[in-house]
């Protein structure tokens, strides 16, 4: 027999085993939302962080490399030894301190500076430092695009051996280094004039073809070595030792001069041969995956001989100023950039002039537009009035386009280790 008590309890476990309303569920519905939205936000902003901070990282390392590349470079511009290339005057009775023997002298004697005007821009070590500045007006921020030689100022000459497809981008300044490497090996014996025969240390380091400088602190020479003499060469690969200047060898490399240079009784003056190079530095195209990268490029040598190797990715933009002394007491007077045609006219097309002028260079101001390889950032920035996404190198105003990369100015001031204080 059913009773009260029996039949509550079973309406009470009916309503224990009813679970939650529909209330309950859209409450626990949309908490549960609000947390998978905050932890979405939290994890978004994480990855914006990261994607930050990697691309900032990326940038910082490239520009830190490219700046300590230039400043390795550029201050030993016209560094001969422990000598340098400053007394590019000929004096009555003595030759000067400096002379390029890949081409003839043009001037006599009486203290007038050395004229060269036949040399090719990879030979011209008399101006160990010059630059292009970009003239060509506005460029495409979308897309980096070379230019053509007229773009800058003076015009890019053919024999700085840029290949036709593969020349600098458009907005940069091109510049050219020409100094002697580290690497040294020393002359022994006397030279053998009026032949300008001479052996060397270690023959590994020296090669028949190849350009150099011999100097001995108080004197430098810049020749191509060339095999010949008693004692020739056997053909093949092996390094040279029995090495001769070229054949236009000037009226000034006599033995007169020679043995008051270099010679003293068979000591050589601690003379030492090292490897001249000739450097072209310039931004230029490279490729990412199918797509047009701006990359730092370096050019050592002739057209279709040596390739370009490319130093650094996300270079997008090199701008160049140079310290001029215009007074000539050894101080920097002030800063221009390679398109001067009125301080000291660092513009100059005449080779004299500009071995003149580019002469009176004290030291170098570089300053970078650096990118992040992929996107930084979100949102995409657009340049506008208030000057988001508007970089400034120098006196150059730049508005780069809207594709979300990071980008940065980095900036340095180089001095030329063998002019200030016309040491």
């Amino acid at each position: 027999m059913q009773t009260q008590s029996d039949g509550a309890r079973r309406t009470a476990s009916r309503h224990g085993n009813a679970g939650l309303s529909l209330i309950e569920v859209m409450v626990a519905l949309a908490i549960s939302a609000i947390l998978l939205f905050g932890l979405s936000q939290i994890f978004v902003g994480s990855k914006n962080v990261y994607r930050l901070q990697e691309g900032m990282s990326r940038v910082q390392e490239n520009a830190r490399f490219v700046l300590q590349y230039l400043e390795s470079n550029v201050r030993m511009a016209g560094y001969m030894g422990c000598g340098n290339d400053v007394d590019l005057t000929i004096k009555a009775g003595s030759p000067p301190a400096f002379v390029n023997h890949l081409g003839a002298l043009e001037s006599g004697l009486g203290g007038v500076p050395i004229v060269q005007d036949g040399l090719k821009q990879p030979e011209r070590f008399q101006r160990p430092i010059e630059a292009f500045a970009y003239t060509g007006g506005s460029v495409d921020n979308a897309q980096p695009a070379v230019g053509a030689a007229g773009d800058w100022t003076p015009s890019l000459p053919a024999d700085l051996e840029f290949s036709a497809g593969d020349l600098p981008v458009k907005g940069s300044d091109v510049l050219v280094l020409r100094l002697i490497g580290a690497e040294s090996t020393a002359l022994l014996g006397d030279f053998d004039m009026p032949n300008g025969h001479f052996n060397v240390a270690d023959p590994t380091q020296v090669k028949t073809g190849q350009i150099y400088a011999i100097t001995n602190c108080a004197n430098a020479r810049i020749f191509k070595a060339t095999a010949g003499g008693a004692n020739p060469i056997t053909a093949g690969p092996a390094p040279d030792n029995n090495l001769f200047l070229t054949s236009d060898i000037t009226s000034t490399w006599t033995g007169t001069y020679a043995n008051m240079q270099f010679n003293q009784s068979g000591t050589m003056l601690n003379a030492e041969v090292h490897p001249a190079q000739y450097l072209v530095l310039y931004v230029g195209l490279g490729d990412n995956n199918g797509t047009p990268t701006p990359v730092l490029k370096l050019l050592t040598g002739p057209k279709g001989a040596v390739v370009p190797a490319e130093l650094a990715d996300d270079v997008e933009m090199m701008k160049l100023q140079f310290g001029v002394d215009n007074t000539g007491d050894g101080d920097i007077d002030q800063y221009v950039g390679a398109d001067d045609d009125t301080v000291v006219n660092l513009a100059a097309t005449n080779p004299t002039q500009r071995d003149i002028a580019w002469r009176k260079v004290l030291s170098v101001r570089v300053a970078l537009l650096m990118r992040s390889q992929d996107r930084a950032s979100a949102v995409a920035h657009t340049g506008d009035a208030a000057g988001d996404n508007v970089f400034y190198l120098f006196d150059a105003r730049e508005q780069r386009p809207a594709d979300a990369r990071f980008r940065d100015v980095y900036t340095t001031t180089i001095a030329l280790r063998n002019r200030l204080g016309n040491y």
